[in-house]
C-alpha cells in the first residue's frame, strides 16, 4: 500500500513593482506574489515495513508581474 502526502507553507505575501514595456515606475503598478515552500512524498507499507520511495522538497515565488527573475 501507498501512502501519498503533502504540505504546502506561504512564507511571505510581497508585493512587486512590474516594470513591464519599459513603463516608468509610476505608471506602472504593484503587483502581488507569494513566496511558498511546498513538499510531497510517498511511503510504502509492505511485509518488509514502511519506507519511504520518493520526497520533494521544492521552494518558489508565484506571480503575474513579467519583470520578476525568480531564479
Amino acid at each position: 500500500m501507498l501512502f501519498v502526502d503533502g504540505v504546502r507553507r506561504i512564507d511571505a505575501r510581497i508585493w512587486i513593482d512590474d516594470l513591464a514595456g519599459g513603463e516608468s515606475a509610476d505608471a506602472s503598478p504593484a503587483v502581488a506574489g507569494i513566496c511558498a515552500s511546498y513538499a510531497a512524498g510517498a511511503v510504502c507499507a509492505c511485509r518488509r515495513g514502511a519506507h519511504l520511495l520518493a520526497d520533494a522538497v521544492r521552494r518558489g515565488l508565484f506571480t503575474a508581474a513579467t519583470t520578476v527573475d525568480s531564479r
